[in-house]
């Protein structure tokens, strides 16, 4: 499969569509895809493609007929991905005629697009949100589609600090407008010399800053920018920013941040976790109020830290994983049951926290993060419960529970709601039954149980299939027997 990719990167625009570009376009190399990036003339964008063997054209003035006359020149495109706010309906109309499919990736839900795919990964963005996108093409929404890079694989149950000694500031890579140098006065203030700030300034921050002042404050440390925000955001305890894809990276992390709104497009996220009690927003036209509304996140810590954990498990690295297996489509038999571990915690903490399947349950309730952590650890220690998760590669896309008592194994599955009716219940039914089967000499005169809601016909589909005997138990819920 030829991948092309088309974003800019430049001061006024940062580096938020470079980002997020690269990490899908690694991500589809691992699958096996050929990449390929149109962009704008950039030393950094050179030997970030030199770095990881991905051919670069470059392009002076960026109209359809120069980049068709690129795709001409590289051949047979399966997939244009666009990740740029200045191509419109017309020119993406124009050079579909070039390529198979087209998949726009975009943050704003008003604006029409000429499309086979549409990713847009804004927090409470609905279907009929974007009325302006043809119904043929598939959508992927929501944080599932958030694109994060590898590094943030590497989960884990965010940590309260007892202290609060380290902040970090990054408002961007570029940072064209200072931000950073013009509110690195408010914290050279006295009653902040316990804190220590580490800055990654832009382009030019650090140098206006320090050209300005004939001393820097000992407790200012400079970094340059870095590839990665992981390993810094690991040892930060609160943080400074913009309300761009770092934003979600410091949530993932759980780290409580001031958030410093810098365009439009910033909009959705920070209205949202704003709504969520999980930042703190300054207006950048008043530096006082920064110095205000940073002194409110450290007096609220405790709290907005209680808000993301809550939040935190809608987060995770396998953004680019889910939208690579969507456009590729493996064969099923590349998938794998394999048993729950210990970092599978989040995952099956968010399938229980879905709205279908709240809905579905015995209790009809949702329950807090604290409460699973308990059940799961209990669950992983038990002799008596078998969890296993269904995973293409690193994607986890759905699990089983096997609950063994002395005359039945009591079952429950549920699949990922990004991968809904592709047949992945029934896969995990059937590989369930072949499991026990070939495990009989453990099983032997047990009989597989399911609970199923009345309402839930898929489940009840699968269970007819595979020859489950239903029973009623109540005006809501079948009970499904197989012997085995």
């Amino acid at each position: 499969m030829k991948v092309i990719f088309k974003f800019e990167m430049s001061p006024e625009i940062g580096g938020g569509h470079f980002k997020r570009s690269s990490n899908l376009a690694l991500k589809l190399k691992q699958y096996g895809c050929k990449v390929y990036f149109i962009t704008n003339n950039n030393f950094f964008l050179k030997k970030f493609s030199q770095a990881n063997k991905i051919p670069i054209y470059f392009i002076k003035e960026d109209t359809p007929r120069n980049n068709i006359a690129i795709i001409k020149k590289i051949k047979n495109i399966d997939l244009l991905i666009i990740d740029n706010y200045k191509i419109n309906y017309d020119f993406e109309k124009k050079i579909s005629k070039f390529v198979r499919k087209i998949l726009i990736i975009d943050d704003y839900k008003s604006k029409k697009h000429f499309c086979n795919y549409y990713l847009n990964p804004s927090p409470n963005i609905k279907i009929n949100d974007i009325k302006k996108i043809n119904n043929s093409a598939q959508k992927f929404l929501g944080l599932d589609s958030l694109i994060l890079d590898v590094h943030y694989e590497k989960k884990k149950i965010p940590t309260k600090k007892k202290k609060i000694v380290s902040v970090l500031i990054f408002i961007s890579y570029t940072d064209h407008n200072n931000v950073t140098s013009k509110i690195l006065d408010i914290f050279s203030d006295s009653k902040y010399k316990k804190l220590n700030f580490f800055i990654i300034s832009g382009i030019n921050s650090k140098k206006k800053y320090i050209s300005s002042h004939e001393t820097v404050p000992k407790n200012f440390i400079f970094l340059k920018n870095q590839k990665s925000l992981f390993g810094i955001l690991t040892n930060i305890d609160i943080a400074i920013g913009s309300g761009g894809i770092n934003l979600w990276e410091r949530c993932f992390m759980g780290v409580p941040s001031l958030v410093i709104k810098l365009s439009k497009n910033q909009d959705n996220n920070v209205n949202f976790l704003k709504q969520n009690k999980c930042i703190v927003v300054a207006n950048l036209k008043s530096l006082k109020n920064i110095e205000n509304s940073f002194d409110r996140l450290l007096k609220n810590y405790d709290n907005i830290f209680n808000n993301i954990r809550d939040f935190n498990y809608k987060l995770d690295a396998y953004g680019s994983d889910r939208i690579a297996y969507s456009l590729i489509n493996p064969d099923l038999k590349c998938l794998k049951l394999t048993q729950a571990k210990k970092e599978d915690i989040f995952f099956l903490y968010k399938l229980a926290q879905d709205k279908t399947t709240i809905k579905y349950s015995l209790s009809g309730k949702s329950f807090k993060f604290k409460d699973h952590e308990k059940w799961f650890s209990d669950k992983l220690k038990s002799k008596d419960t078998k969890i296993f998760i269904l995973n293409y590669k690193k994607l986890r896309l759905g699990q089983l529970r096997m609950d063994i008592k002395a005359k039945e194994i009591i079952i429950d599955y549920s699949v990922d709601i990004f991968f809904r009716n592709r047949g992945l219940g029934n896969f995990i039914i059937r590989n369930m039954i072949k499991y026990i089967k070939e495990n009989t000499a453990i099983y032997k005169n047990r009989k597989i149980v399911a609970v199923v809601h009345r309402k839930n016909l898929m489940s009840i589909s699968i269970f007819t299939k595979y020859s489950f005997v239903k029973q009623n138990i109540d005006s809501k819920f079948f009970k499904f027997i197989l012997k085995i």
